[in-house]
This record gives structure tokens, C-alpha cells and sequence, in this order.
């Protein structure tokens, strides 16, 4: 966890994300709903850019994000407290009175998995820590846009093998980043459910031979699912040239 005098790492924002989702209403414009079985800082979802999917899934398996909301309404001083020093015992100290009023935030892992959540958040909204972390009036007002970001936003707490399934519809897009690859071929029983898919999946990926999880994957979808279309474009800040891919089940 960091505070305002800590150095950030590169941000890891979708800045193309204006282009991502142009390119996705034009090849996808009957898709509906768009789902990310894993929640981190390369959600579209969270990104600057209008989607036109009406129905928005967030599946958030650390449970950070409830666990952040749930410390910002319990007490959002003692929370921006917590995130400006870095000190484990007072810390530990806080999230005891947090524990006194939360039914979720109960040990020093829940808050931390809730302040992760914020950073992530901020990452893929594009906004600097330093300045979250400014003054608590700055800190109330970025909590503020998240809050609004995130109202449409239907947030899960499933097992990814129940998440997929569940959600699955002919008018659906799964959304998976070049980050959750190789968690994803670690699920068999979702690899396999692929085969099966009523909705459209869309995967992020390493365009160069070094990264092997994303050409395994990728190799492992040809085999069983059919390309749609390749999207080719800078997608993200900082971090290179990524790929996506379109992918749905074999007729």
C-alpha cells in the first residue's frame, strides 16, 4: 500500500479505450452485456471510455471492492488515514474499529484487498494516487467518481467456474486481460466450458513470441474456438504494443 510520498508505478490506464470501444460497437453492436471474471486494473469496464453495453458484470473474487465501500461508509477519514501512512501497527489499529462496525472488513487482509481495490480503480480511471492522496476533500471527491463509475455496475463474488456460466448469454462479451491469462488456463473446467459458449469472449495478449501464457492460450482457443476478428492497437499506457482478439464457440 502506498501513500502520497511513495513513488507510484507506471499507470497502467486504457488510454485507447475511446478506440477499444468504437471498434467493439461496430464488430459486436447486438452484444449487451459486457462481463470481466476478474477485477483488476485492466478493466474496460472502469475505463473512460462509453461502452455501449447496457448491462456491466464486475466479478470481484478478492472482494475488494465491497471491502473498500463498506470502509469508506464505516468511517472515509480513518480510511484515508490508513492509506496516506504506511505503518502496519496503526493500521492494524484502525481496521480493529473497523471491525467493531463492518461485517466484512474484519481483519488487516480485508482492508488491505479493499485499498488495492482503489488503487487498481484509479490506475484504470487514469488518476494519479498523489493526488487522491492530496487532502481528504480530494480524497472524498475521487471516491465520489468511482462511486458514480461504479453505480451501473453489477459487482460479483463468484468462483470463476460459477461466474462464466452463469452470465453466459448469446449477447454477452467476457473480457479477459493479458494480466489474468495465465490464472485462466489454470481453470480447466472454464477452458472446457468454452467449447460450449453461447456469448463472445474477448482476450488481451502479448504481441511478441516471449510471453508464453498468451500464446498457449491463444493456441489453446484456436483449437477449440473460432476467431471472430483481431482488434490491433496500443491499448495500453506505458506497457507496449497488446493485442485482442475475438473469439466465439465453433457452430
Amino acid at each position: 500500500m502506498h501513500g502520497n510520498n511513495q513513488s507510484e508505478p507506471e499507470r497502467s490506464c486504457i488510454d485507447d479505450g475511446n478506440e477499444i470501444a468504437s471498434i467493439l460497437k461496430q464488430e459486436l453492436p447486438s452484444l449487451q452485456a459486457i462481463c470481466e471474471p476478474w477485477f483488476g486494473s485492466d478493466s474496460l469496464i472502469l475505463c473512460s471510455a462509453p461502452l455501449h453495453f447496457k448491462v456491466r458484470v464486475i466479478n470481484d473474487t478478492s472482494r475488494g471492492l465491497v471491502n473498500l465501500f463498506e470502509m469508506v461508509r464505516v468511517d472515509k477519514d480513518r480510511l484515508f488515514n490508513m492509506m496516506q501512512n504506511p505503518s502496519i501497527s496503526m493500521q492494524a489499529e484502525i481496521v480493529n474499529r473497523f471491525a467493531n462496525k463492518s461485517a466484512f472488513v474484519k481483519t488487516l487482509d480485508d482492508a488491505k484487498a479493499g485499498i488495492s481495490a482503489f488503487h487498481a480503480c484509479l490506475r484504470t480511471m487514469c488518476i494519479d494516487i498523489s493526488r487522491a492522496l492530496a487532502s481528504g476533500q480530494e480524497f472524498v471527491a475521487v471516491v465520489k467518481k468511482l462511486h458514480g463509475k461504479l453505480e451501473p455496475v453489477m459487482v460479483e463474488n463468484l468462483a470463476i467456474a460459477d461466474f462464466i456460466p452463469r452470465f453466459d448469454k448469446p449477447y454477452t462479451l467476457f473480457f479477459i486481460p493479458a494480466s489474468c491469462i495465465d490464472a485462466l488456463l489454470k481453470e480447466n473446467a472454464v477452458l472446457a466450458y468454452f467449447s460450449r459458449l453461447k456469448g463472445r469472449i474477448l482476450v488481451q495478449f502479448q504481441d511478441n513470441d516471449g510471453n508464453a501464457s498468451s500464446k498457449r492460450f491463444i493456441d489453446q482457443m484456436k483449437e477449440g474456438l473460432l476467431p471472430l476478428s483481431e482488434i490491433h492497437l496500443e491499448a495500453m499506457h506505458g506497457m507496449g504494443s497488446k493485442r485482442m482478439a475475438i473469439f466465439k464457440a465453433r457452430p
